[in-house]
């Protein structure tokens, strides 16, 4: 599971109105589009292949991604913790 921000010290709505583009890519792309737009792209862009039998929903095709890009440079601060993704 994720969990935004420091989710014992601050509310969800604080945590999320410093979000920008810039500085937190992935949580602007979910927070404002979900994972099927920016996010996917930029998964593709970085070798994630869809899978050919799809998806049960949203959750588990953001799960897959953020699993794939567990080290990407640009979103790794953002993903975690890292040890939701071992197999």
């Amino acid at each position: 599971m994720y969990c935004f921000g420091k989710y014992k010290t601050e509310w969800l709505i604080d945590t999320l109105e410093g979000i920008n583009e810039k500085t937190n890519p992935l949580f602007y792309w979910l927070a404002t589009e979900g994972p099927k737009k920016s996010f996917l792209d930029y998964a593709i862009q970085n070798g994630y292949a869809l899978k050919s039998e799809g998806y049960y929903d949203k959750c588990q095709l953001c799960f897959d991604m953020r699993k794939h890009l567990i080290y990407d440079p640009v979103i790794t601060k953002e993903i975690g913790p890292k040890r939701s993704f071992q197999d």
